[in-house]
């Protein structure tokens, strides 16, 4: 933990982590927490990011917590959520990486996530159509 500038985690796997510490079932406190964890590089404060399916992302980096909601899809678009959750962080951090503001990172975790999920396995369409306004 010293070392994560993001950390990434489902709604199962942050209410685990909440009640292990003994801090209750609260995401966006269990968030805030994981947040003041002590960290080696001071020179980025620490982003938690849980996604919870097709509830809200929630994000919270230096005490601040925001909410992000998921692409919508129909019940019939689901195919297979295997992979949703790689399949965000990879659209996140492919912006993270270029510098982008957290909102366009998160739209891209939440496309990927929603593409991943009408497919059968952890695949894509041959040409994807993100967009960011």
């Amino acid at each position: 933990m010293p070392y994560a500038d993001v950390v990434f985690g489902n709604e199962d796997e942050a209410t685990t982590l909440g009640a292990k510490l003994g801090w209750g079932s609260d995401l966006e406190v269990i968030a805030q927490k994981l947040t003041e964890f002590p960290k080696e590089n001071k020179n980025r404060p620490r982003m938690v990011i849980f996604t919870q399916g097709a509830k809200q992302t929630i994000v919270c980096v230096e005490g601040k917590v925001k909410t992000f909601t998921p692409i919508p899809l129909r019940l019939e678009e689901i195919v297979d959520t295997n992979g949703a959750g790689d399949s965000f962080v990879g659209g996140f951090l492919s912006r993270y990486v270029q510098g982008r503001e957290l909102e366009e990172c998160i739209a891209a975790g939440h496309y990927c996530a929603s593409e991943c999920i009408k497919r059968s396995g952890a695949t894509y369409p041959p040409k994807p159509n993100f967009t960011y306004p």
